[in-house]
């Protein structure tokens, strides 16, 4: 496997600061591509969303389905995904591996956390029982973003909170 495809996710926030700043490199990412229902389906990260953790998930989906596949387009069928962290990995998983739209979303479990701690992503190729596992690398993520993240939602954070959120 190259080396850049095994320091991927581990540079996943640099990558995706990039791709979020830079959208002609985005499309050099290349994207994620499955078979539905006898047809390549392909998601860009410009069409999976504009959050960090779609981003981060689009990035981690790719290399769980890198590492399981290789260069074989994955059947969905024969693919199971799991995940700990609500939000942006549930949402880009829909995109992925499902057609619903806004009404059939999967929700998450009530006492799933949005921390990077509980970021993971596994995956099961069912058809040879081969299970890869895709985590954030520890401190990649800043501490306090999902509690700053809150904040911002509620309209609450300081002068000192709007600017360690923007830096962020």
């Amino acid at each position: 496997m190259a080396d850049w495809k095994k320091n991927m996710f581990k540079t996943g926030l640099l990558v995706l600061l990039l791709a979020s700043a830079l959208p002609a490199q985005a499309a050099e990412l290349g994207p994620i591509k499955v078979l539905r229902d006898g047809e390549v389906r392909t998601l860009h990260l410009r069409d999976a969303g504009r959050c960090a953790g779609v981003h981060i998930s689009f990035l981690a989906v790719r290399y769980g389905l890198d590492l399981l596949y290789g260069d074989e387009v994955p059947v969905v069928t024969d693919l199971l995904v799991f995940t700990t962290t609500p939000g942006g990995p549930i949402d880009l998983l829909d995109k992925v591996l499902r057609e619903g739209g806004a009404n059939d979303r999967t929700w998450p479990a009530p006492d799933m956390a949005a921390d990077p701690d509980n970021f993971a992503l596994m995956f099961l190729r069912k058809s040879t029982l081969q299970m890869v596992e895709v985590r954030l690398q520890p401190g990649l993520w800043p501490a306090d973003w999902f509690v700053l993240r809150e904040k911002n939602k509620a309209g609450t954070l300081t002068d000192g909170e709007r600017q360690r959120f923007a830096a962020h």
